[in-house]
């Protein structure tokens, strides 16, 4: 059967934590099953002892947990959609990067350009006129 912590022993029972150990485990009443350095408690020792617990209670925290796995993917496939995005806004970055920096270098070709054309080459350079002028 299910396994629960002793947090959520304690929860389903509707007595605080401490009391819980206090009344129940410090006393061996009810029995602790140790797993991956766990403590949990079997929903049936849970059931035994507390007789006021319903097996409505233990699935409606299962349920819970089905919820939070689903949730849990959903934001898993958002998170992935966002990292594409971002990764397709920051090659389009790139690219705009690129292309101005291409416009800027061709500007600058242009102004260059239009610079040697407005330079003045119609002045003609003056004969010297007996060697003073």
């Amino acid at each position: 059967m299910a396994k629960v912590s002793i947090t959520q022993a304690a929860k389903l029972s509707q007595l605080s934590r401490s009391y819980f150990y206090k009344k129940y485990i410090n006393t061996g009443l009810i029995s602790i099953v140790i797993e991956d350095n766990k403590k949990l408690i079997d929903v049936s020792e849970l059931m035994r002892v507390c007789d006021h617990i319903k097996l409505e209670d233990v699935s409606s925290s299962q349920h819970d947990t089905v919820i939070d796995v689903v949730k849990t993917q959903e934001k898993d496939k958002i998170i992935t959609m966002l990292e594409t995005q971002l990764s397709e806004a920051k090659a389009r970055e790139m690219q705009l990067r690129r292309e101005t920096q291409e416009r800027e270098e061709w500007f600058k070709a242009q102004l260059a350009t239009a610079n040697n054309l407005l330079e003045d080459k119609t002045s003609k350079k003056r004969k010297k006129f007996l060697g003073i002028f």
